[in-house]
């Protein structure tokens, strides 16, 4: 049983690794940088939230 469990989770790994590469060969380096940068954009807004409700709340 967890031999089993263990040889399709691999197999469905292998596959979202597979999946995921022909993905990034198929998103140009310009929409990968747009999608950092969105990235970036919404981790520092969270960031910067956080450390306002901090300020506030003490």
């Amino acid at each position: 049983q967890n031999e089993w469990s263990y040889a399709s989770g691999m197999a469905s790994y292998a596959q979202a690794l597979e999946s995921e590469q022909m993905l990034r060969q198929a998103t140009s380096a310009q929409n990968r940088n747009a999608w950092m940068s969105a990235g970036g954009q919404i981790a520092g807004a969270v960031t910067g939230g956080a450390a306002s409700f901090f300020a506030h709340g003490l």
